[in-house]
């Protein structure tokens, strides 16, 4: 049997492991606290006070459900520019480092406000940006880092330092803004994308200082997809977006071994090869319910190239499915993505409050049981 990090870079290097590599945390496959509590509680697992990302995903799962599921996968967390506030309101929503003020909804925090909607292009070098260099950011990483390593066997993960560019773009000036912006007002565009890159490059800077080393994997995320479509033309994510993200990777492959991730919702199959050519190794999620997203199609296509991550069903299958529906296409999913090498399972984006716990389990367990180098 394999370790957690032999099983995961089994996976990375195109080998093929015992059995899947199985993940779950970061900030795009991870667990909501409401169903981490049920799950905890149907486990009998004893919680202590767990530490959350602004919008509710655990960040530190408790080692005794990381054992249960089988996960394989362990993450380090930057304190970024959304985790580090401005000011906190008398009603509980509080300004983040962006100056995008965050309310709690529901089970959920959204952004509430655009900060650059109404500032003219000669103001952006006056922005009070965040500051990469923030010696909070980093505090105790390092040793962190290293103690994870050296002491257990998961593979280290880098959590993404913040959303993505085209993500920011549209929180800081409004979807609608920045979306006029990219065909209307393009010297805008560039300008405002420039700072989101410098800091970016910042953030990963004192990041890979400190994990770098020790990380299997480093996490990008941005979203460029809806259900059925591009929410932007191909021409116009090769003009403002692949040549800063590939510049990004180049400067990340310079402070690290590990592979680069990129999370990328939606129907995104006329990027794809872009994304390769930025020089992506892990794509994720392959979104089951997205137009085109045909796992079987893209690992025919690409399963030599590139490493998939995701691809299970949390839109429909499970929330709504049954726990025998949930293994039948664990099963699936793995058949298809799996054979080589080359495929890590996780949800196809954060576990949400409304998918049983009995679903859950039965994605992890079967996924578990599959041994992928039994002799037929």
């Amino acid at each position: 049997m394999q370790t957690h990090r032999e099983r995961v870079r089994c996976a990375l290097d195109f080998q093929q492991p015992d059995r899947v590599p199985l993940d779950l945390g970061g900030r795009v496959s991870n667990i909501h606290i409401e169903a981490y509590r049920r799950l905890a509680s149907c486990l009998g697992v004893s919680l202590q006070m767990e530490e959350l990302d602004p919008f509710y995903s655990v960040m530190e799962i408790a080692p005794a459900i990381l054992e249960r599921l089988g996960i394989d996968c362990y993450y380090l967390y930057l304190r970024g520019p959304e985790y580090l506030r401005r000011q906190t309101f008398s009603d509980g929503s509080y300004e983040n480092e962006w100056g995008i003020r965050i309310e709690q909804l529901g089970h959920f925090s959204q952004r509430v406000t655009h900060p650059l909607a109404e500032v003219e292009k000669a103001a952006l070098n006056h922005y009070p940006w965040p500051d990469p260099l923030r010696p909070e950011r980093t505090e105790g990483l390092r040793e962190r880092a290293r103690f994870l390593y050296e002491e257990t066997d998961y593979a280290l993960v880098a959590a993404p330092v913040s959303g993505g560019l085209f993500e920011f773009g549209q929180h800081l000036r409004g979807m609608q803004n920045f979306l006029m912006d990219l065909l209307l007002n393009k010297s805008w565009a560039h300008l405002l994308l420039d700072h989101l890159l410098q800091i970016q490059t910042g953030l990963w800077q004192v990041y890979l200082d400190s994990v770098g080393p020790y990380v299997e994997m480093v996490q990008l995320a941005d979203d460029f997809g809806t259900q059925t479509s591009l929410l932007i033309s191909p021409a116009l994510f090769r003009e403002f977006f692949k040549p800063r993200y590939t510049e990004l990777i180049r400067f990340i492959r310079g402070r690290t071994n590990a592979k680069v991730f990129f999370h990328c919702d939606g129907a995104i199959i006329p990027i794809i090869p872009d994304l390769m050519e930025m020089g992506v190794d892990v794509l994720n999620p392959l979104q089951p319910g997205a137009q085109g997203m045909n796992p079987g199609a893209i690992k025919a296509l690409y399963g030599d190239k590139l490493v998939f991550h995701g691809a299970i069903d949390n839109q429909k299958l499970l929330p709504q499915g049954t726990p025998s529906e949930v293994r039948t296409r664990v099963r699936q999913v793995v058949q298809i993505l799996a054979p080589g090498g080359g495929y890590i399972l996780a949800p196809a984006h954060v576990i949400e409050p409304d998918i049983p716990v009995e679903n859950i389990l039965a994605m992890y367990d079967s996924a578990r049981e599959i041994n992928l180098q039994r002799k037929s």
